[in-house]
């Protein structure tokens, strides 16, 4: 994948969550229980069903930025 910002090759890599992977506003808070994604939350793709599951995630070293797909 290419970067968006600096149109480098960008790295693949997961971003694993014994729970569900997913994206928090700022100024939201993380559920105690991290078996729930908080209505506030946007749930990232998973690339597996397996216990300990891990979303998709491209990283760009000269840009410093994450990207992932949700499933909305």
């Amino acid at each position: 994948m290419e970067c968006p910002y600096c149109n480098e090759e960008m790295k693949k890599g997961t971003l694993p969550n014994e729970t569900h992977p997913y994206w928090l506003p700022e100024g939201k808070k993380a559920p105690f229980f991290r078996l729930v994604v908080p209505k506030a939350g946007v749930r990232l793709v998973v690339e597996d069903s397996a216990v300990w599951q891990k979303a998709t995630a491209f990283y760009c070293p000269k840009c410093k930025i994450v990207i992932a797909r949700t499933e909305e």
